[in-house]
């Protein structure tokens, strides 16, 4: 939630590349995809 509040929603690259320890073996669609399971069960 942090790293989309401070990059902007939709700039999963950017997310992505500044934090590629903690999201390692994960891509851009995975991100996307993860944020919007959060947003449609209200977890955010």
């Amino acid at each position: 939630k942090r790293q989309v509040q401070e990059h902007g929603k939709g700039h999963w690259k950017k997310i992505l590349n500044n934090n590629a320890n903690a999201f390692c073996r994960h891509t851009e669609v995975d991100l996307k995809d993860k944020w919007r399971n959060l947003e449609k069960y209200n977890r955010v």
